[in-house]
């Protein structure tokens, strides 16, 4: 079992919820794995609406010209899998309620563009981007970058893993967009505490990054009920 590469403090999730950036996580499923509150005041759906379902679906966006452009296996998705640096894309939705939005999209993808990448996490902004434009700069500096050997054709095979109770409610607060201090608050414990839980939950579930867990939780049906899960299932202790 290979421990995290990536310490809790530098982690793409944290340094997200810190900035209060709008920004959600798509799994190579193309299902929602990460949505937090300020995308969910951005475009309407709350995390328990989102979470789970298919990124076009929620998103239908379209590029400047009115073409569809949130489709399964979308440029963007092809673009990470090949290796590629997502640039900054125009994309034009509708808020839940019709309103039509025009957003400015940044995506990294973790651990890093190529065959090897988990999940992709878009930032959304409608103005200046300046700021996002920062955010992106030290996401990038976290995560991995050294790019692992191309995924083979066969099916993956996982051991179970058994998470405490505690260490699932955790996963479901980082999915619904918490931070660590805000899942410590949210708890009643210390920050140091709900951070050696994170640590032991990368460990457990062999990833580096809170990402890659709560993308590993979907796959493997821990989080949104996932029929399809991988043969490795993760059970919680009683």
């Amino acid at each position: 079992m290979r421990a995290s590469a990536v310490r809790v403090d530098d982690d793409a999730l944290d340094l997200i919820a810190e900035a209060a950036a709008a920004a959600c996580g798509i799994d190579r499923r193309h299902r929602i794995v990460y949505w937090n509150d300020a995308v969910a005041a951005l475009l309407g759906w709350t995390s328990r609406d989102a979470l789970g379902r298919n990124c076009y679906d929620v998103f239908a966006g379209h590029d400047i010209f009115g073409n569809i452009c949130c489709f399964q296996d979308c440029g963007v998705a092809v673009a990470s899998l090949c290796g590629e640096t997502v640039v900054p894309f125009v994309m034009d939705v509708r808020h839940r309620d019709g309103t039509p939005l025009r957003l400015v999209t940044r995506t990294v993808a973790v651990p890093s563009p190529g065959a090897a990448y988990r999940c992709l996490v878009h930032l959304f902004e409608q103005g200046d981007g300046a700021a996002l434009a920062t955010i992106l700069t030290r996401l990038r500096s976290v995560v991995a970058p050294k790019p692992e050997p191309p995924a083979g054709p066969a099916v993956e095979r996982h051991a179970s893993v058994t998470l405490t109770r505690r260490e699932h409610e955790v996963l479901e607060f980082i999915a619904a967009g918490y931070g660590s201090v805000n899942i410590a608050a949210r708890l009643g414990l210390s920050h140091a505490t709900v951070r050696s839980h994170i640590q032991r939950l990368l460990r457990r579930l062999e990833v580096h990054s809170q990402a890659e867990a709560v993308a590993l939780a979907f796959r493997r049906g821990l989080l949104g009920g996932d029929k399809e899960g991988g043969e490795g299932r993760i059970r919680i202790d009683e």
